[in-house]
C-alpha cells in the first residue's frame, strides 16, 4: 500500500484516506489483498533544453512518488534527449523497487542534470522514446502487472538527424507492437508548452497508446505536486479493481452461477466459493433470463437418483449487494451507493451457469423401475415375434390292448414341425395325422407363440392338447403327474425346446389304449 507523504500537505488526504472515504467496506475487508497487486512503472523524462526550467519541479515530484511505491513493484526509468542519448537508465529496466534498488533510482533521479541549449546531446527524439516505452510494456513479466506511464515533457520532436520533422520515423511501425496491449495508461504531462507546433506528437501517441491522457502542467511545481498526490490515491483504487476484476477474470471459464427455483423466483448466485466472498448475485439480461426460467420451468418425466444441471450460456451482471453502503455521502433511496458497482462499473459479460430442471412427473424409485419392465416386456415380444421357435416334429408309439390280450402297435410321425395335429378317429371331419380307425377319442396338439412376457395359464408359449373327441383320458407326464382330459380343454402340455415324453392312457369299450407322444 501506499506511505504516508509528507508531499500531501496539511489538512490533505492521503492515498489510503481517500480509498477508506469511496470505498470504507471493500478496502477494510481486502486492503492485505490490495498489497499484492503489483504494477510497472515506466518513466520518461525529457532531460532537453526546453525542459531545464521545470528541472527541480520534476526531480522532486519524482522523487516523493518513487518514494511512496511499495516494496515488489517494477520500474523502468527513461531519459529522452537526442537519439543517442535516449536510452533505459542502468538497472531500472523492469526493475523490482525494494529498499536497495529504491535509494540508487532517487539518487540518480537527484543527480540528473537537464541538457543546456546548444549543449551535445540537446534534444527530443519522442519517436526513440516511444519505441522504448513499448518495449517495456511487452517486457516478460510485465504482462501481469498494471501498467503505468509518465511521461515529462513538451512533446515537441526534435533530432540532430531529422530536425523538426517529425513524419520521417515510422510511427505506425510502434502501433502495431502493442495489438495485444491494452491495460496500459498513458499519461503525457505537458510540463512547457511546445512552440514547433508541426513538430509536436501528441497525436501519434494518442494513436499508438489505446488509453493516453494529456495533462496540462504550467510551470508551477504546486500544480505538479496536487496531480502526483491525486494520482497515488487512483493508483490505490486500481489495485483494488485490479484485485476485484482477476477475481472474475480468473472464474471466467469455470461454471460460477448455479440457478435454482422455478419461474419468476428464479435465483442467481455464484458458486465459486472464492467468487461469493464479494459476488452473491447475477442479473441476467431479458434473453438469458427467459432461456433459465425456460430451462427450469421444465419437468422431466422420470427423476435422477443425483440430478445433473443443464449447463447454458447466459449474459450476466455480478452483484454485490452486501457492499451497498447507506451511509455514504453519495447515498440516495433511488440511486443506492454499491462500492463495487462504482469502482467497477460492472457491464453484462458471457458466463456459463447450471440449471437444473424443475419436480420431475415420476421419481427415480418409481419411474425406472417401470421402465424396466416395459424395456423387458418389449423385449420379450421381439423375442417371441422374431426368434423363438416353437413348433417340432412329433412322433406317436403306442399300442392297443384287447381284453382277450391281444395288442396292436400304434405308429405315427408328423409332418415337419406342425402348427398342429391330431391323433384318433379317421372319420372325422378334416385331416388326421395319427389315424386310428374305429375309436371315438380324438386328441388335438397345438403349437402357441403367445405374444407375452406373464406366465399365466393359457398366455404361456409352448405345446397345449385338448380330448376334441369322445370320452375321458388320462395324461401321464414323465414325473407320473396324471391330468384328466375332458372334452375341447386345452390343458398346457410343455414349454417350447426340449420335449419331455408324456403318456395317453385312454379306455374305450373293452380296449385299452396307451400312447406315448415324444
Amino acid at each position: 500500500m501506499w506511505l504516508v507523504l509528507s508531499v500531501t500537505g496539511v489538512g490533505a488526504q492521503t492515498p489510503e484516506k481517500r480509498v477508506m472515504q469511496d470505498y470504507p467496506k471493500l478496502y477494510s475487508d481486502f486492503k492485505t489483498e490490495v498489497g499484492g497487486q503489483k504494477a510497472h512503472y515506466i518513466i520518461a523524462i525529457d532531460i532537453s533544453s526546453s525542459m531545464k526550467s521545470m528541472e527541480a519541479s520534476v526531480k522532486s515530484n519524482l522523487k516523493n512518488f518513487i518514494s511512496a511505491l511499495p516494496d515488489g513493484d517494477k520500474i523502468t526509468l527513461i531519459q529522452m534527449a537526442d537519439k543517442a542519448e535516449t536510452k533505459i537508465v542502468n538497472l531500472t529496466d523492469h526493475t523490482e523497487i525494494n529498499s536497495n534498488t529504491r535509494s540508487g533510482i532517487i539518487s540518480y533521479i537527484a543527480n540528473l542534470k537537464l541538457k543546456n541549449d546548444g549543449e551535445t546531446g540537446d534534444g527530443s527524439d519522442g519517436f526513440t522514446m516511444t519505441k522504448l516505452i513499448t518495449d517495456g510494456l511487452k517486457k516478460p513479466g510485465s504482462s501481469a502487472d498494471m501498467k503505468y506511464v509518465f511521461i515529462f515533457s513538451d512533446f515537441e520532436y526534435w533530432s540532430g538527424k531529422n530536425k523538426y520533422n517529425k513524419n520521417a520515423e515510422s510511427w505506425a511501425s510502434l502501433k502495431s507492437k502493442l495489438v495485444n496491449e491494452s491495460r496500459a495508461k498513458v499519461f503525457g504531462l505537458i510540463i512547457k508548452e511546445p512552440t514547433k507546433i508541426g513538430a509536436v506528437y501528441e497525436s501519434e501517441l494518442k494513436d499508438i497508446f489505446k488509453d493516453f491522457s494529456k495533462v496540462s502542467c504550467p510551470d508551477d511545481p504546486a500544480i505538479l505536486n496536487q496531480w502526483f498526490n491525486t494520482k497515488k490515491s487512483e493508483i490505490l483504487y486500481d489495485r483494488l479493481a485490479e484485485y476485484l476484476t482477476k477475481k472474475i477474470e480468473n472464474q471466467k471459464d469455470s461454471l460460477i452461477l448455479k440457478a435454482s427455483g422455478l419461474g419468476k423466483e428464479l435465483s442467481i448466485t455464484p458458486k465459486s466459493p472464492e467468487l461469493s466472498v464479494v459476488f452473491t448475485e447475477a442479473e441476467l439480461d431479458a434473453n438469458s433470463l427467459s432461456e433459465a426460467q425456460k430451462t427450469s420451468e421444465s419437468r422431466p418425466l422420470i427423476g435422477s437418483f443425483r440430478p445433473k444441471p443443464t449447463i447454458i450460456t447466459v449474459k450476466a451482471k455480478l452483484r454485490a449487494p452486501k457492499y451497498t453502503n447507506p451511509k455514504h455521502p453519495a447515498h440516495t433511496p433511488s440511486d443506492p451507493y454499491n462500492e463495487v458497482d462504482k469502482l467497477l462499473d460492472p457491464q453484462f459479460s458471457e458466463y456459463k451457469i447450471e440449471v437444473y430442471q424443475g419436480k420431475p412427473y415420476l421419481q427415480w424409485y418409481i419411474g425406472w423401475p417401470l421402465v424396466a419392465v416395459l424395456v423387458f416386456w418389449i423385449l420379450s415380444i421381439l423375442y417371441m415375434i422374431f426368434i423363438k421357435k416353437v413348433t417340432r416334429t412329433w412322433s406317436v408309439r403306442g399300442t392297443i390292448k384287447e381284453n382277450n390280450g391281444t395288442t396292436t402297435p400304434i405308429r405315427g410321425v408328423t409332418p415337419i414341425n406342425p402348427t398342429s395335429f391330431s391323433i384318433g378317429r379317421s372319420n372325422a371331419k378334416g385331416n388326421f395325422d395319427v389315424n386310428i380307425d374305429g375309436v371315438g377319442f380324438c386328441f388335438k396338439i397345438e403349437s402357441r407363440k403367445n405374444i407375452s412376457c406373464l406366465p399365466l395359464p393359457g398366455l404361456k408359449s409352448g405345446y397345449y392338447i385338448a380330448n376334441t373327441g369322445t370320452g375321458n383320458a388320462e395324461l401321464i407326464d414323465a414325473y407320473r403327474k396324471t391330468t384328466a382330459l375332458g372334452n375341447n380343454n386345452f390343458k398346457f402340455l410343455s414349454k417350447p425346446g426340449a420335449f419331455t415324453p408324456v403318456t395317453l392312457k385312454i379306455r374305450e369299450g373293452n380296449k385299452e389304449f396307451e400312447i406315448k407322444i415324444q
